[in-house]
């Protein structure tokens, strides 16, 4: 970074305006934990170099990358021994990937490059940790303080990117996955493209919406502006998508899908969320970047010039986890103002396709169950308000077999 970093007044402010989402009370926290004293640009420059210590909170090791050396969690006057400003502010700021220049084929931050790789602890909401702790301190300390309920614990999402290929990546997978039955299949799917019958992928986005209604799930589809090959694969302003379309805006919440060029493209963004607002006919309010395309130094100043107030964007692509290390709302940092910025960050620590376009040592199967350990595990352990993303494709049932009941369990799991 070539701007000053911020000061130690300015990282406080940036914790309460996070704090202030999950948390109310009536004086400021910052005599329950013992400060950091040195150099801050030299400790943050160097982070990536640091290793960590470990602490247990509710039995769950925990890693502090910014601390004083000291190895019990509670100095001898019951404050927490660790700056617990300075390590929220490195998670939430978004200067890990500022920092880290690394990237992937698509521009995306890589999970192997992250802390979380590093250490194994991208299912542990950090953050989260870290706020509980001044929470309990403060507790002990007759604080009046209180934690702000979330009204529901995941978000669940839909980007919509496909209703034309199924048929394709249909014969794909059967020539990938030779079977006797793949000789019916795939002159069947070449029948169906050649006859122009309805592809599996837009009968998806069908039984999606029907599911959706029939359990009564509130959902937010993200929707593409831009037909392309790395955009979605129609044209949404097809007279042949019409109805479908005129559905998904009628029953669920929309937001905006900004197309694959769009993240360090201020026109090109604002062009697509115009877009969306002429055919929804209201403002739109919320995003997610196509196949998660996120400049951490360039993409929240374009979305900050928009009308979006929530974006969904940030997990990590290749798995699991908390990008961020927190499991409910935030705000990211404007280096240059030094301030937050003013949209919030919706957390997502899921996606399906992570578990079948990377490398996997485990079944379709067992993953499925390893993940529906995490959501249950998370939301039962923290105060959380994330987003899942299924796309409107898995539910169809040759390459995405499994999901759609894979889908309707982790439903059914927060409604017992």
């Amino acid at each position: 970074m070539t701007t000053r970093f911020p000061t130690y007044n300015e990282i406080e402010d940036f914790f309460y305006k996070n704090y202030n989402l999950a948390y109310l009370y009536e004086e400021g926290l910052e005599d329950y934990f013992v400060k950091y004293d040195r150099d801050l640009s030299i400790i943050f420059n160097e982070i990536y170099s640091l290793k960590p210590i470990y602490y247990n909170w509710k039995g769950v090791e925990f890693p502090v990358f910014i601390h004083n050396n000291t190895f019990s969690l509670y100095n001898e006057d019951g404050k927490i021994s660790f700056d617990i400003y300075l390590n929220v502010f490195l998670f939430l700021s978004g200067w890990l990937e500022i920092k880290n220049t690394a990237r992937d084929k698509h521009g995306r931050f890589p999970y192997n490059e992250s802390l979380q790789k590093k250490y194994n602890f991208v299912s542990i909401p950090i953050v989260n940790i870290y706020f509980e702790l001044l929470y309990e301190v403060a507790l002990k300390n007759e604080v009046l303080i209180e934690k702000i309920e979330f009204k529901e614990s995941i978000i669940f999402t839909h980007d919509i990117d496909q209703f034309r290929s199924g048929w394709f990546e249909n014969i794909q997978y059967h020539l990938n996955h030779f079977s006797f039955k793949s000789l019916f299949q795939i002159p069947l799917n070449i029948f169906k493209k050649t006859l122009k019958l309805k592809d599996d992928y837009l009968k998806g986005m069908e039984k999606m919406l029907e599911i959706d209604e029939e359990n009564n799930v509130e959902t937010i589809s993200f929707l593409l502006m831009k037909k392309s090959h790395q955009n979605a694969d129609f044209d949404i302003f097809d007279n042949r998508y019409k109805e479908i379309i005129e559905k998904t805006i009628a029953k669920q919440e929309i937001g905006i899908h900004p197309s694959y060029e769009t993240f360090n493209n201020e026109k090109l963004y604002l062009e697509d969320v115009k877009a969306l607002d002429n055919l929804s006919q209201k403002e739109t309010k919320k995003s997610r970047q196509h196949f998660l395309r996120y400049d951490m130094a360039l993409t929240p100043k374009i979305i900050e010039k928009s009308s979006i107030e929530e974006d969904y964007t940030l997990g990590f692509a290749e798995q699991y986890g908390f990008r961020n290390g927190i499991a409910n709302p935030f705000y990211l940092y404007n280096f240059e103002t030094k301030q937050a910025f003013h949209f919030k960050s919706i957390p997502l620590v899921f996606m399906d396709v992570s578990l079948i376009n990377y490398e996997q040592e485990k079944t379709r199967k067992e993953l499925f169950e390893e993940v529906k350990e995490f959501l249950k595990t998370t939301t039962k352990d923290y105060n959380c308000h994330f987003s899942v993303l299924f796309h409107n494709s898995v539910f169809s049932n040759v390459k995405y077999k499994g999901f759609t009941e894979f889908y309707k369990d982790i439903i059914l799991s927060l409604n017992n």
